[in-house]
């Protein structure tokens, strides 16, 4: 069992044209660890104080020390 509800992730996505991208997405988990949901846009950094948006970058960034997943794959 995950005790890991969600992160960031980056994702590949392909679109109807052929080009393909990369984004930060919030990604959801179910009880076993695997992904079952993300955000339908990649997401911005945010925080209500400095601090906050500082830690919202930190986590963002540790996303690039996870495997790639495609969106088309997965979700």
């Amino acid at each position: 069992m995950s005790d890991k509800f969600w992160d960031y992730r980056i994702l590949k996505r392909t679109y109807s044209t052929g080009e393909i991208g990369y984004g930060i997405y919030e990604v959801f988990y179910n009880g076993k660890g695997k992904p079952i949901m993300c955000t339908e846009d990649p997401c911005g950094a945010y925080g209500d104080t400095i601090e906050e948006l500082q830690q919202d970058l930190k986590w963002m960034l540790e996303a690039l020390n996870q495997p790639v997943l495609d969106y088309d794959k997965n979700f």
